[in-house]
């Protein structure tokens, strides 16, 4: 993290500080305006959008996603260094991100047409993928996280 000292830094959303600066657990309401995962919920909102339940865009698709699916990168990020556009991690969900700006995409993932699996907003960054369960290609997102 010595290159980027500002990841250290306390985010400020309203009222409250928050010292954890980083997320890197599967992205869930926390981060966005709004979530409906069990029902309608509030987020923290510090990344504009909503999480939603997948929509099957044809038949072979099934819901939850479960598996190896490709990411493509929509933005550079020290987080995806060395890591090849089209590279597969792994996925457990049947909800996803819609951002409300696209400058927060930084990887999408072709299922259910096409999903937000990754995000970033000044020093927050979430996955929707599971880095810990998605072996090699896993273990160097972690290492990138950790050099940051």
């Amino acid at each position: 993290m010595k290159n980027f000292p500002h990841l250290f830094e306390p985010i400020q959303i309203g009222k409250t500080t928050v010292k954890n600066r980083i997320f890197m657990p599967p992205l869930s309401t926390n981060l966005a305006d709004k979530g409906y995962e069990v029902r309608e919920c509030d987020g923290l909102g510090y990344i504009p959008g909503e999480i939603v339940r997948f929509t099957q865009t044809q038949e072979k698709e099934r819901i939850p996603h479960v598996g190896w699916n490709e990411i493509l990168k929509r933005e550079d990020s020290p987080l995806f260094d060395g890591i090849a556009d089209g590279t597969n991690y792994y996925f457990v969900h049947s909800y996803h991100f819609q951002v409300a700006k696209e400058e927060n995409i930084a990887t999408v993932t072709p299922y259910c047409g096409e999903f937000l699996s990754s995000v970033v907003k000044d020093n927050i960054v979430g996955t929707q993928f599971h880095p810990e369960k998605s072996q090699k290609a896993g273990f160097k997102l972690i290492k990138n996280f950790l050099s940051m």
